[in-house]
């Protein structure tokens, strides 16, 4: 089974991006609230390993930093 994480952090700077790249590089259980108030937790088996990353401006009247 495949679970997916999306994670949007607003205005990042070095310090933010530093802790991303941390958690990015371990095995980490990550423990999500819903819009419906439950709590899902993911990898809590193996842990979850990150496969991609991306970072941009937000140049869109509608995104988060722009």
């Amino acid at each position: 089974m495949v679970q997916t994480i999306v994670l949007i952090l607003e205005g990042m700077d070095v310090a933010t991006r530093d802790q991303a790249l941390t958690l990015m590089q371990a095995r980490v259980r990550v423990i999500v609230k819903t819009n419906t108030g439950n709590y899902l937790l993911f990898g809590k088996k193996f842990g979850l390993r990150s496969s991609a990353g991306s970072a941009g401006p937000g140049m869109k009247t509608g995104d988060l930093g722009g």
